[in-house]
């Protein structure tokens, strides 16, 4: 079900998934999806993504 987020939609979930603390095994899964598909994230202070998707 995760293959079927957009890639923006999963770089939100995964971004706020960390701010909220949610379960580990959870972002796993999700760093895992972002990992398969090559969306490279970097954090800045104000905790936003940057990605070549983050942009589209």
């Amino acid at each position: 079900m995760i293959q079927k987020l957009n890639n923006q939609l999963l770089i939100d979930i995964y971004v706020k998934a960390k701010r909220l603390k949610l379960d580990s095994g959870f972002i796993s899964l999700l760093e895992e999806e972002l990992q398969r598909r090559n969306l490279l994230l970097m954090r800045h202070e104000t905790d936003q993504c940057t990605s070549k998707q983050c942009e589209k």
